[in-house]
Parts: C-alpha cells; structure tokens; sequence
C-alpha cells in the first residue's frame, strides 16, 4: 500500500509545457526550467548516469543550468548536485550538511537563502517558501508567483494535496502547519512535487 502511494503519479521524462521539463529519476521526479538563456534545476535526481543521459533525451545541456534550488537534504533529491558543475546551488538558510558541501566542485557556489527571498533570472523569479516537518529545513520554491515546487512537503492522492506520507516526516503538525501556509499563496496555478507528479488548481 505504502508503495502505491510513494510512486502514484510520477511523471515521465519529458516536457512539462514550453518552460518546464520533468525528469523521473526512478521513483523521484525533479524538474527543470527555462530561463531567457540558461536552466534552472529544482532538486538533482540521484544517479549521475541517469542524470546525464535524461538530459541527452531533452536534448538539453547539463552544463547550461546556472542554478540549482535544493528542497532539502535527503539523497534522492541532491546526490547529483556536483554534476552541475556551473550552477549556483541554492539551500535553506539553515541547512548544514558536511558530506554534501563537500561534493560541490571548486565552480560551484553555495548560497543560503531564507523565508522570502526572490532570486531573479532573467525572465524568472523564484520566491523561497520555508516549509518545516518532512525535514526540519525542507523548503519550497514558488516560481513567477504561480508554480510552486514543493519536493517532500506535500502529496497528491485522489485530487486531494496531503501531507507527505508520515513515515516519512520529522514532524506532522509542523508539516500540517507548512501546508496551511502554502494554502494562503492564491495565485498558484500548479503544483509539482517529488514522488506523486503534479496538480493543477487553475
């Protein structure tokens, strides 16, 4: 049971409309994003091989992703991170993990960002939402104030956004509370999460 949950609604490979592109990296999905001249990856999928070969079948260049947003520090979502040799990587302002700092590659750069922070790309904007309790520093990025990628915060099961499975979180009411946060945010047209695919609410 717990398994059908986990993998319901993956995405394939493929693309998502004219900017967004999903790669499914086994039982996970991250995605990437159009800019004027360059890509912008939220999260990494985890096996470099895959990776690689996901973004020969886009037709895209992994070299040409200048940022890297990570939702938080579980491996499916960032063991790719030093195959983005010329990206930014981006983190929860409070997020602290040796091991993973010392993937990057000496081109990388790692910032902190914080609850509400807009990060600006060309013809792209990425605002920070700090959403606690899968992991103690999950985050979610809302882009151009109406995409929302919410790694592990959320699921989607008949139609309905759930918390991520409990299993899972470090903290469920903290996640509850992170959720009711994301539903104060009215203009989102579509959310897109890890492990159950996307959802449309306009």
């Amino acid at each position: 049971m717990i398994k059908n949950l986990f993998f319901q609604g993956l995405l394939d490979t493929g693309k998502v409309d004219n900017q967004i592109m999903v790669i499914k990296d086994w039982f996970v999905n991250f995605y990437i994003i159009k800019t004027s001249n360059n890509l912008v990856c939220i999260d990494t999928g985890w096996r470099p091989f895959h990776v690689m070969r996901s973004f020969n079948q886009l037709s895209l260049d992994i070299h040409d992703v200048n940022a890297v947003f990570i939702t938080h520090f579980h491996w499916d979502h960032c063991r790719c991170v030093n195959q983005y040799k010329n990206a930014k990587v981006y983190i929860g302002v409070n997020e602290t993990n040796e091991k993973f700092e010392n993937k990057l590659k000496h081109t990388q750069t790692l910032i902190k960002v914080k609850d509400g922070d807009v990060v600006e790309f060309e013809n792209l904007s990425v605002k920070v939402l700090e959403t606690p309790g899968h992991t103690s520093n999950s985050v979610c990025y809302l882009i151009d104030d109406k995409f929302l990628f919410t790694g592990d915060t959320l699921r989607i099961k008949d139609n309905k956004i759930l918390p991520f499975l409990s299993i899972f979180n470090k903290n469920r009411q903290v996640l509850k509370n992170s959720i009711n946060k994301i539903n104060t945010f009215k203009n989102i047209e579509c959310i897109f999460t890890a492990h159950n695919g996307k959802f449309e609410l306009k």
